[in-house]
């Protein structure tokens, strides 16, 4: 530990920040060693308590320089000088008490939609009684999202839709205080963007939490020296293409010159202003045309973007390009490229895993994701017969989707097209939030039904398929749970046109009406959670709903392909 030659060695402080502190490609901030940034702010006679280890740290840091030879401290086994239990005692953190965890506060920390009111604060446990901790949130910079304001509803709307397409990801984001970020926030209109899983939200400065994933405005600074600085002005570069794409995945680009570098944007197609087909059809070629050199231009690509470039130039790739507004209220073209053989987004979240790009059948989806879930369950080591439940709840659990109105949904709102093909889990529409709203319209699918109570109430009306499960119980809960809803509530949604839904799985036919999805069922939805809890645990459900979303998060990704068909 030879703490003075490095510090000779650095030109500044400043320089070791840079050195250790730096933010990379993907916007991860890098931490530097505390021994190393607090010598002088932390360890001297006049600073003030260590906020995590209080006095211990400048009493360790004494008794480190009282055994160092030479300005070196050898911490061999044999050489390190042990210090008394009187002086070890001060070389370490007090510690605090802890309050008394009582089995009502999991049972309110278990229910995720919607959050429980009150929530208590996991910290008190975290850091002790007294404890006051730096809470942090987690701050992601977007070139094309203005600065946030509840005033304008379009706006609102606008960004939500530019987010939908690439979604926060952590790999962009970068950790600050709360206090620190709401000291920011004041001089930038005092309100802030806030990512949540039920989309984004206009938040005043007050309403932030720890733990929450704010949207930023690149132009608006942040960022400075590579790590947190509220005094640069400094644009922001945006990474989210970058973070979200990994090879042989689904590549996605914003054609924005906001989000661009400028090597890569100064000769992008401009949009039209037009919707007339034959204007869109000259855009869409001109478009497509620039796509196509990406390949070439990605030899020359700095910053990481050569991957991502050689993805969308690729032709065996099928390109789907779509024309939206901006959150600016411009006119841009967004660009998906699926690869040929894992086609689909990698996610089960409705909105990006049913409007897919690609077509999939629901045999084959409840298949294939029956297959996952079983072999996650074998791997995971269960019972028998609950892994066999576990599969079970995956072959049921979008048996919902053959609601008729579900189909012409998937089929832009066809009902013809809907009759005559065979029911679909995922749709080849990839549109706009826009378009599948109108979709939505033309379908007759009532706003805020959810397709996984109907495939709960299909399953509840077959004697055969309720038949088939050891825990029906635990099967009808990962049914309708494995969208994150039913823990413990349900939306409630009245349907002003109940259809009778039909479907056959396993050989099995199964028929009800959607009269079936009323407040009796969203009620047992709830005891039944608090049920399952009780007999498999808090975590223990948790890690069985996890199966399942997993195997339905691997099958969207890869449709057709079972476990062991891939490399």
């Amino acid at each position: 530990l030879d703490f003075d030659a490095l510090v000779t060695e650095a030109a500044s402080l400043d320089a070791l920040r840079q050195r250790f502190g730096r933010l990379d490609r993907l916007g991860r901030l890098g931490n530097a060693p505390a021994w190393i940034l607090g010598r002088s702010d932390q360890l001297s006679a006049s600073a003030a308590p260590d906020p995590v280890y209080g006095e211990a740290l400048r009493d360790t840091w004494d008794y480190l320089q009282q055994v160092a030879h030479e300005d070196r401290v050898d911490f061999g086994l044999e050489a390190f000088p042990v210090p008394d239990p009187a002086r070890l005692a001060t070389l370490l953190p007090a510690v605090k008490e802890a309050p008394v965890l009582f089995p009502s506060y999991l049972d309110m920390w278990s229910e995720t939609r919607p959050a429980p009111h009150p929530d208590p604060d996991p910290t008190l446990w975290l850091h002790g009684k007294g404890a006051e901790p730096d809470r942090d949130v987690s701050v992601v910079f977007r070139a094309d999202i203005p600065a946030a304001t509840s005033e304008d509803a379009d706006l609102v709307e606008r960004a939500a839709e530019a987010l939908e397409l690439l979604p926060p990801l952590a790999d962009e984001a970068v950790s600050v205080a709360r206090h620190e970020l709401a000291r920011w926030l004041e001089d930038q209109g005092g309100s802030a963007w806030r990512w949540t899983s039920e989309g984004l939200e206009v938040v005043a400065i007050e309403q932030l939490r720890a733990g929450d994933t704010i949207i930023a405005p690149a132009g608006a600074g942040g960022l400075g020296a590579g790590t947190w600085d509220p005094n640069s002005g400094e644009p922001v570069e945006d990474v989210a293409e970058r973070a979200a794409f990994a090879p042989g995945e689904v590549a996605k680009l914003r054609l924005d010159p906001r989000t661009l570098p400028a090597w890569l944007g100064q000769d992008l197609p401009s949009p039209p202003e037009s919707d007339e087909a034959e204007v869109l059809d000259e855009a869409r070629a001109a478009c497509s045309g620039w796509l196509d050199a990406l390949a070439q231009r990605s030899e020359t690509a700095t910053d990481g973007w050569a991957p991502l470039l050689r993805a969308l130039g690729d032709a065996s790739r099928k390109r789907t390009l779509t024309l939206t507004t901006s959150a600016f209220g411009d006119r841009v073209w967004r660009v998906t490229a699926h690869a040929p053989k894992r086609s689909v987004e990698a996610t089960t979240e409705d909105a990006v895993s049913v409007f897919s790009g690609r077509e999939v059948s629901l045999a084959m989806h409840l298949q294939d994701v029956e297959a996952w879930a079983d072999a996650f369950a074998r791997a995971a080591g269960l019972d028998r017969d609950v892994a066999e439940d576990v599969a079970l709840a995956a072959l049921l659990h979008d048996i919902g989707k053959a609601d008729p109105r579900f189909q012409a949904l998937l089929r832009g709102g066809d009902p013809i097209a809907a009759g005559a093909g065979e029911p679909l889990a995922k749709s080849r529409q990839f549109g706009s939030l826009a378009q599948r709203q109108r979709a939505e319209r033309r379908s007759g699918w009532p706003r805020g039904l959810r397709h996984e109570l109907v495939s709960l109430a299909l399953l509840d009306a077959s004697p055969e398929l309720r038949a088939k499960a050891h825990d029906l119980e635990l099967v009808r809960h990962l049914v309708a749970s494995h969208h994150g809803w039913c823990r413990p509530w349900a939306p409630s949604t009245i349907d002003p046109d109940p259809q009778h839904v039909r479907v056959e799985v396993a050989g099995i036919r199964a028929e009800v009406s959607t009269q079936a999805l009323d407040d009796a069922l969203l009620v047992e939805c709830a005891s039944r959670f608090r049920r399952m809890c009780r007999r498999y645990g808090w975590h223990g459900l948790a890690y069985l709903e996890a199966l399942l979303r997993l195997g339905d998060h691997r099958a969207s990704a890869t449709p057709g392909a079972r476990p062991g068909e891939l490399a």
